[in-house]
């Protein structure tokens, strides 16, 4: 559905093709094999007044999404980027979207820039560079590369030069539709920069502004990048704000330039903040401010640091978070990790059992398997019966349901590439997505509740959390119960 613009050269730069597993000599990558299933995905929504999936107007935007809502497009293109650089080595926090480009083999340089950042064709050497401007502090170059790398994924990116605007990607500040590209790309430069798992694994559901500050520290992005984000993944009712001085004067009225709201819906709408916040003597930058206040009659939690100004201005923005007083209920979670063995399931409705195998598989083997066969030997004679009518190796990607018409139902997903001893680790984490996403149809489709093992942790060495991760975008984000089965403690 995807291509990915840039040429994957394999020349200089560091890039190690023996780990690239069979990326030399490509220049246009086809994201479908990696693709992550829809999700919540409301990120970085860049104004209360942005268009719906309908009202997207720009010529980029509109061939990009083809008709399917560009912010859940942009997001699962972007975390296919990260699972593949992840695939190749790419790790953090921070997550550095340089070596994310090395990995992939595009060239990131500086350069002498009014702009943040931009994305030309180098005559020379026939393929996109990604140039920065070297004299921003870490965290917005972090941010600039990682747009950059997102207008990457569209297919036009060649066709002129993209530059990261300084209006933020604010409608009001620009003209034309052109800030709807850029707010697509802030979307895709916040799914590279910080990966939702990651958030959650740092303790991005404690709000305290002093605490997000620390995390934005160990990412080395922004803040008001961060708070965005934490925003997006938000299970409760929440309101990010940023705000400025007008006419840059320290007496005069702090306006609100922009809110987003979290997917649970919204805490409050204002043009300005009220007279006799304290937020009004966040003066420097790096000034936080944590209070309770009456908003337009409403009590709510304020949680707000003062930021870098806008160019040319000497009194910093304030951006923060609003939550009620008034104790909103969360959403129900669809996941859950329990201590135990898969086995006995409940006798209630209709469950599936999800099984990682090797693409060099014929029959099922390890323990966890053994005792899946002896509990359901008919979904191991079909596996056994399915696996000698393919190729070897099977393809990666693949989700094999089996015993569907019967109680549990089984689906194998092929995402370990070879097994026994190996110097790296055997999961193929863009696959496995893939896979995950057919196992969610067919959970879907079954109306069966899901119980799996920590799959992909034992032989194929996997990292816990990003399979933790895929689990819940692809399968317990529809609506479906998952139940996560540890032998022991991992919660």
């Amino acid at each position: 559905m995807w291509a990915l613009a840039f040429s994957l050269s394999t020349r200089s730069r560091g890039f190690d093709a023996r780990r690239a597993r069979g990326w030399r000599n490509i220049r246009v990558v086809d994201l479908r094999q990696t693709r992550i299933v829809r999700a919540i995905s409301y990120d970085d929504r860049m104004t209360s007044r942005s268009p719906s999936a309908y009202e997207w107007t720009h010529q980029s935007v509109v061939e990009f999404s083809r008709g399917r809502d560009p912010v859940d497009v942009i997001s699962e293109a972007a975390r296919g980027l990260v699972l593949q650089g992840i695939d190749l080595g790419w790790s953090g926090p921070p997550y550095d979207p340089c070596e994310l480009a090395r990995l992939l083999g595009i060239l990131v340089r500086p350069a002498n820039l009014r702009a943040d950042a931009r994305t030309v064709v180098d005559s020379s050497a026939g393929e996109l560079v990604v140039e920065y401007n070297p004299s921003r502090p870490i965290g917005r170059i972090r941010f600039s590369v990682a747009h950059e790398l997102g207008h990457m994924l569209f297919p036009d990116v060649a066709n002129e030069i993209r530059r990261r605007t300084t209006s933020g990607a604010v409608a009001e500040w620009t003209e034309g539709d052109d800030w709807q590209l850029e707010a697509l790309c802030n979307v895709a430069a916040a799914e590279i920069l910080m990966p939702s798992q990651t958030l959650r694994d740092l303790g991005v559901d404690y709000l305290a502004i002093g605490h997000l500050m620390d995390i934005r520290t160990r990412l080395a992005v922004s803040a008001e990048a961060l708070l965005r984000r934490v925003v997006a993944l938000a299970s409760k009712p929440l309101t990010m704000f940023v705000a400025h001085r007008v006419d840059d004067d320290s007496k005069a009225t702090l306006h609100v330039d922009y809110t987003v709201d979290s997917p649970a819906g919204a805490v409050i709408q204002i043009a300005e903040i009220p007279a006799g916040s304290l937020l009004w003597e966040c003066s420097a930058v790096g000034h936080t401010v944590s209070t309770q206040e009456h908003w337009t009659a409403r009590g709510v939690q304020v949680e707000a640091v003062a930021v870098p100004p806008y160019p040319g201005q000497r009194h910093p923005r304030i951006v923060g978070l609003v939550q009620s007083l008034s104790g909103e209920p969360e959403m129900e979670p669809t996941l859950s990790e329990v201590v135990g063995k898969v086995f006995p399931l409940p006798t209630e409705g209709k469950q599936m059992v999800l099984h990682l195998v090797s693409n060099g598989a014929r029959r099922w083997s390890g323990a966890f398997a053994s005792s899946l066969a002896k509990e359901l030997p008919s979904a191991a004679k079909q596996f056994e019966s399915w696996a000698q009518d393919q190729d070897l190796p099977l393809k990666l990607g693949d989700a094999v349901l089996l015993d569907s018409l019967t109680e549990p139902a089984v689906c194998c997903l092929v995402a370990q590439e070879g097994y026994g001893p190996s110097a790296s680790p055997r999961i193929r984490y863009p696959q496995l997505a893939t896979a995950l996403e057919k196992a969610g149809e067919y959970a879907n489709d079954l109306q069966a509740s899901v119980h799996t093992p920590a799959i992909g942790t034992g032989q194929a060495r996997g990292h816990w959390p990003i399979i933790r991760e895929q689990i819940n975008r692809s399968i317990a984000a529809r609506g479906i119960l998952v139940t996560i089965h540890h032998l022991e403690s991992q919660t």
